[in-house]
């Protein structure tokens, strides 16, 4: 997930991932929230019926068994958070309520204006995004830093590789790496390899999703 700074994951940062941080926080008001529509229960165990809200998708129907903790009492009517659990390659849909916490119905849409000034500006004045200026300019520098983390134990070996092959390609195309397209085929290249972990590519996933909406949303002036 190119030049870096401190970033997300603890490592380094690439000018385009820079961005992603308020980009994902914008949509993390996405509506995610589910009405308990039936309940058969035994003691505390329950398959529930859910009428299940996601962002702007269509709503649709689900049961899901669940473990009801102490102190709740689910009636029908009542709304509750969800999680998808679905397994990697399933062509069936697993969703959990998460009971303790609330359910999330949801903000407005940030406008364009907004979106320029969290994504557009900070692009056109500063690309590289570097913890200082000399480092930000110079990859040579940059790989400095990834080795130093490196060594004291910041970054694995896997994940110093990554990021020396993302310098690398900043260094050869600064251009490209602006370009979510770019970013997303490197991913889905190293999860065919087993190069990042699910929990890895599902929060690098959302970042390129959260990043491809805004410029859609900026793009299409919506």
């Amino acid at each position: 997930m190119a030049a870096r700074s401190a970033g997300w994951d603890g490592g380094q940062m690439s000018p385009s991932e820079t961005l992603l941080g308020p980009l994902v926080s914008l949509w993390k008001a996405d509506p995610r929230w589910a009405k308990i529509l039936e309940i058969k229960r035994t003691g505390r165990v329950a398959q529930i019926l859910l009428e299940v809200h996601e962002s702007s998708l269509p709503r649709f129907e689900h049961w899901t068994r669940t473990f009801i903790p102490f102190g709740r009492d689910p009636q029908v009517g009542d709304d509750v958070y969800w999680v998808d659990r679905t397994v990697r390659d399933s062509n069936v849909r697993t969703i959990a309520i998460r009971w303790r916490k609330a359910p999330n119905y949801g903000s407005r849409a940030p406008t364009n204006e907004e979106l320029e000034r969290t994504f557009l500006t900070p692009v056109a004045s500063n690309p590289v995004f570097a913890a200082g200026a000399a480092a930000a300019g110079d990859p040579l520098r940059q790989l400095e830093l990834l080795q130093r983390q490196h060594a004291d134990g910041k970054l694995s070996e896997p994940e110093f590789q990554q990021k020396k092959e993302d310098l690398r390609a900043w260094g050869a195309n600064p251009a490209a790496e602006n370009d979510p397209a770019v970013h997303r085929g490197r991913l889905e290249q190293r999860r065919a390899a087993g190069a990042v972990t699910d929990a890895e590519y599902a929060q690098r996933s959302a970042e390129l999703d959260a990043w491809e909406k805004g410029l859609a949303q900026v793009r299409s002036g919506a």
